[in-house]
């Protein structure tokens, strides 16, 4: 009973110190808010750990604390490691070799099933890109269980999980997953290939599976042709001089051989296949050329894949490589403007996001240099002069004053679908950084300020009014951080853009 009464102690002060802590240093950047989330996330870890105790009266209290921690912290939903220790504790941290009771070890797993679920729900309601993301990091990670009994248990807290266009009854009420835009980038996430114009019903467990196995197999690849390259010393004539035959060379030159870094020059020959690949899809659609949907997806793929392997180095070369290769990724999607470029992108983006969340501030920077250049350069939702506004373009002077124009050679529809896309993915990155990093916040609000900016650019076309009035809710949505704790700092700047979005 004394143990219990500290653990319990323990727990509830650990609930009440954290959140005065923690709202204290809400405002905090850089070094100061990576030491905040990972002091919350820990917590949470702990909790979830100790809903593995034998004492029902302690298990009640962290699952207790655990609800309320992810009521205050919505943030702790899409924490990589607090999804780790939900879905594998019940194997690594249950004392079942201690304590041969099948009926405590069933009660255990039947606590950690209702609230993985419950928590997956949740992240899915308010970031379905983000969550799926993450649920796929996971799912790659099952491949590598050596002990087979982990992936039935995790498999079925998954099973009857949908999002989708028609009824859902996952969750009650209304939530971002809700919302149009969202739900197509919700799908183009998930991998699945769907016709985004007609309703469709998405289970998170076999698209998941299906996505997460595409994403291992492009790792492969990559670790694969690194092996290799590797096995035959490098693509050069003849092997390095060893010995003997090293020292003679040394000798002659007068210069010391200097081992060249492991598998350096490998990186530095696929990123730069990759860049030019990816810039000769730009070279194409700025011809007015189409690029070959398969093709571009696979080599998006496969150049996310290696950047994500490739983020231990610290080779000035590799750094310069994979600094344009990532700023390829996140502006190609943006130069083609079709709806299957832009699916591309938000897969390939919530990959980068979901497996490094790291790269979520230089991701998010690019993307919205991307998403302000198409204001400047008028496509899409903002191409905004008269030939770009669908039928009332031909019927001048009858509609609208002036002669009639001729539609444009490219249907303008395609690329108000891509920016929709685009936007539902911004949306799902609003509700996850909204509550722990400014930095990405200000990103997002630098965003919607160059939106709004009077005089407004939004086409006329009638195809762009929900995704208008899609950006019309973002805003709004930014605007009531303005009660955060972490933007108080910037209020006036928020009350300024919720001004122009009601006017």
């Amino acid at each position: 009973m004394r143990l219990s009464g500290v653990v319990r102690e323990e727990n509830e002060g650990t609930g009440v110190k954290h959140g005065h802590w923690t709202e204290d240093r809400i405002s905090d950047t850089g070094n100061e808010a990576e030491i905040r989330e990972s002091t919350l996330s820990a917590h949470a870890c702990f909790l979830i750990k100790n809903m593995s105790q034998r004492e029902e009266h302690i298990r009640d209290i962290s699952v207790n604390l655990l609800s309320q921690l992810r009521e205050r912290f919505l943030q702790v939903l899409w924490n990589s490691s607090c999804l780790d220790s939900l879905l594998f504790s019940v194997h690594d941290e249950s004392p079942s070799a201690l304590f041969n009771d099948p009926a405590w070890v069933a009660t255990i797993r039947s606590l950690y099933q209702k609230v993985v679920r419950e928590w997956i729900i949740n992240s899915l309601s308010y970031a379905p890109c983000t969550s799926q993301g993450l649920l796929q990091e996971k799912l790659c990670k099952a491949n590598t269980w050596q002990r087979a009994q982990h992936k039935p248990d995790v498999v079925s807290l998954l099973s009857e999980i949908r999002i989708g266009t028609g009824k859902n009854d996952s969750w009650i009420g209304t939530r971002t997953a809700n919302v149009p835009a969202v739900i197509a980038a919700a799908a183009a996430a998930s991998g699945a290939n769907f016709k985004l114009i007609d309703a469709f019903n998405l289970e998170v467990l076999s698209t998941g599976i299906v996505s997460a196995t595409v994403k291992c197999n492009h790792a492969g690849e990559i670790a694969g042709m690194r092996r290799f390259y590797d096995s035959i010393d490098g693509f050069q004539p003849g092997a390095a001089p060893t010995g003997f035959a090293l020292g003679l060379q040394r000798l002659r030159s007068g210069v010391s051989h200097q081992p060249q870094p492991e598998n350096e020059s490998f990186n530095e020959i696929l990123l730069n296949k990759f860049v030019r690949r990816l810039q000769q899809f730009v070279n194409i659609a700025e011809k007015g050329g189409e690029v070959n949907k398969l093709s571009f997806r696979e080599i998006c793929s496969q150049a996310t894949a290696l950047l994500l392997s490739n983020l231990g180095s610290d080779s000035k070369s590799n750094l310069e490589g994979s600094s344009q290769l990532l700023r390829l990724l996140c502006w190609c999607p943006a130069y083609i403007s079709t709806p299957d470029a832009m699916e591309t992108g938000v897969f390939i983006w919530t990959w980068l996001v979901s497996a490094a969340p790291q790269l979520g501030s230089l991701v998010l920077a690019e993307l919205v240099d991307a998403w302000l250049w198409t204001i400047d350069t008028k496509r899409g939702l903002f191409a905004s002069e008269a030939r770009y506004s669908g039928p009332t373009a031909k019927l001048r002077p009858h509609l609208s004053p002036g002669e009639p124009e001729q539609l444009p050679e490219k249907d303008p529809v395609e690329q108000i679908i891509a920016h929709r896309l685009w936007l539902g993915f911004l949306i799902d990155r609003f509700e996850v950084v909204r509550h722990n990093s400014v930095e990405q916040l200000l990103l997002l609000g630098r965003m919607l300020q160059g939106t709004a900016k009077l005089p407004w650019k939004f086409s006329r076309h009638p195809a762009a009014t929900g995704t208008f009035f899609t950006v019309m809710l973002l805003g709004l949505k930014f605007c009531s951080c303005q009660s955060q704790g972490n933007l108080q700092s910037f209020k006036t700047g928020l009350q300024l853009l919720e001004d122009r979005i009601y006017r």
